[in-house]
């Protein structure tokens, strides 16, 4: 509505001069009179304030994606954007900020208490990662003891819900290696030595299989390694 209401502030100018009981209605209590310029440029950053929350409320509320994975991400953004308006010289903006800081921290403003699954959803989101998690548990709350707490409490988790799926299905996901003689029944006598080189590669390398533990510590990692 504050969008529609500026977009047409030439009107409402305009119609201040074309209609006297515009003016008269509007001194009127509860009212202050018509808007004024100062008004206007209240409103737009009031404008600006809000449509961070309405985009952020869009894009958690949605019903045909994932969305477990982006809460803990809109909430971090929350938490830097509502600094960075605490440290405005806008005295407006900085009470603004205040009063949603402190409603952000009532239900956000503890790691400890925000449910732990929305840690896990960003690590097994593969965009993300734990080094994602970490980095924004550093962000936020570096150089105090219960991050460093929070990064272990999370690792263990996350270890936990691990050996629990591998407990489950684990059997399941092992490698089966190829038959002996498979690759050979696969080529003709007549083929080239080429082709059938290419072949016992390819069966060589569906045998090499990766336990599930070092493809869970290669996935944290990003790849980088065994953890």
């Amino acid at each position: 509505m504050l969008e529609t209401a500026i977009s047409l502030k030439r009107a409402f100018d305009a119609y201040e001069d074309v209609d006297l009981a515009y003016k008269n209605d509007l001194l009127r209590q509860p009212f202050d009179g018509i808007p004024t310029d100062y008004d206007w440029e209240r409103a737009k950053v009031l404008v600006t304030f809000l449509r961070h929350f309405y985009n952020l409320t869009l894009r958690i509320s949605g019903a045909l994606y994932v969305t477990s994975n982006l809460v803990f991400r809109e909430i971090c953004e929350v938490e830097l954007l509502l600094r960075h308006w605490l440290s405005s010289s806008d005295v407006e903006l900085n009470e603004m900020a205040r009063k949603m800081k402190e409603k952000y921290d009532k239900y956000w403003g503890s790691i400890e208490r925000i449910n732990m699954i929305l840690y896990y959803a960003v690590i097994l989101d593969p965009r993300h990662k734990l080094e994602f998690l970490e980095f924004t548990f550093d962000k936020l709350y570096g150089g105090t003891e219960k991050c460093d707490v929070m990064k272990e409490q999370v690792r263990d988790g996350l270890h936990e819900l691990f050996n629990d799926y591998k407990l489950r299905y684990g059997h399941s996901l092992q490698g089966t290696p190829g038959s002996p003689g498979s690759s050979f029944s696969r080529v003709s006598s007549s083929s080239s030595s080429s082709v059938g080189t290419s072949m016992q590669f390819l069966d060589h390398e569906a045998t090499r299989t990766f336990t599930i533990e070092q493809e869970f510590s290669m996935y944290k990692t990003g790849g980088k390694g065994i953890a």
